[in-house]
């Protein structure tokens, strides 16, 4: 049974973050390469406390790439696509390719997340083995 959002509000949401960045590094013989840029971290949220633009700038801070992502953001044709993910949750497993593009978004994925831990360990917001993810992955060039 799911709880309503004013029910878990504060809840805390650890989210294990990835990137992948594909940059473009140097040429060689005239072709443009592409060059992976990786990162991993974790950050945490409070359900219906940490607004997504917050959200966005923690992920930024966390991440070497930083810079990039902040760049993205500010961009009116963003380079980045922000997938989120939820293991064992429907609509939210990677090959749904759920993206984070807005505040409904981005409060459905956190909703989901400790509605689906909670109903798994009876305790929302403990997310156990249960990693929420965001991953970013986009050619850049």
């Amino acid at each position: 049974m799911c709880d309503t959002p004013e029910a878990i509000k504060g809840v805390p949401v650890k989210i294990l973050i990835k990137f992948k960045l594909f940059i473009a590094g140097k040429k060689m013989h005239d072709k443009k390469t592409w060059v992976s840029v990786g990162d991993e971290t974790n950050i945490q949220v409070l359900y219906g406390l940490t607004s997504f633009e917050d959200f966005q700038q923690k992920v930024a801070a966390a991440c070497k790439t930083g810079p990039i992502i902040l760049k993205s953001m500010a961009s009116h044709n963003p380079t980045m696509e922000w997938l989120a993910t939820i293991v064992r949750a429907p609509n939210f497993l990677k090959k749904d390719k759920y993206q984070l593009m807005s505040w409904s978004h981005y409060k459905l994925w956190l909703e989901t997340a400790v509605n689906t831990n909670k109903a798994k360990t009876g305790k929302a917001g403990r997310l156990g083995s249960m990693t929420v993810r965001l991953l970013a992955e986009r050619q850049m060039g």
